[in-house]
């Protein structure tokens, strides 16, 4: 079978800031390139807005419910990969448009990969391990080299925390 499997799940923000939008092209040209090539059978395109709700209106209509499943499935993964989401994927308080009641939401970053071999998630990206970020590139060596079959997901290509580094969630190119 073609791609051994894989399934990608390749999330991504609509309504993005400048720069963004050839980032999130980059991205699916390569999805497509490594596809081609054999690597992947499958590529799921997400595209969606920047928080989704968790509490207070439009936290039970089926989309917000569909995405909180996916975030407590990522979350799960995490938990025992022993790394984290955050910053990329967080939940944050904000307000609403209508008084001064505050919600939480789940904010997704401006791109991200979900990897699935036999229909089990095998890896998130971004995310942060014990000896630094793994980002969306990470992920695409993780695919190119077949380092997503056996957990290593490219971990030697992993890039130290850094201050001067932007937000894990800022896909922007260096």
């Amino acid at each position: 079978m073609s791609g051994d499997g894989l399934r990608v799940e390749f999330r991504m923000r609509d309504h993005t800031p400048a720069g963004a939008h050839e980032r999130q092209q980059s991205v699916y040209e390569r999805l497509q390139q490594l596809r081609g090539a054999g690597k992947i059978t499958e590529i799921d395109v997400l595209v969606g807005g920047t928080r989704v709700p968790v509490t207070g209106p439009g936290e039970s209509d089926g989309q917000a419910r569909a995405t909180q499943e996916t975030y407590r499935a990522f979350e799960a993964w995490a938990a025992r990969s022993g790394c984290t989401l955050a910053p990329a994927f967080d939940t944050r308080e904000c307000g609403t448009l209508v008084g001064d009641e505050q919600r939480e939401v789940l904010v997704f970053p401006l791109l991200s990969l979900a990897l699935y071999g036999d229909d089990e998630l095998r890896a998130v990206f971004p995310h942060v391990a014990d000896d630094g970020v793994r980002t969306v590139e990470d992920g695409l060596d993780a695919i190119a080299t077949g380092g997503w079959r056996d957990g290593t997901v490219a971990g030697e290509q992993a890039v130290p925390q850094s201050p001067s580094r932007p937000a894990l969630g800022d896909c922007t190119p260096d």
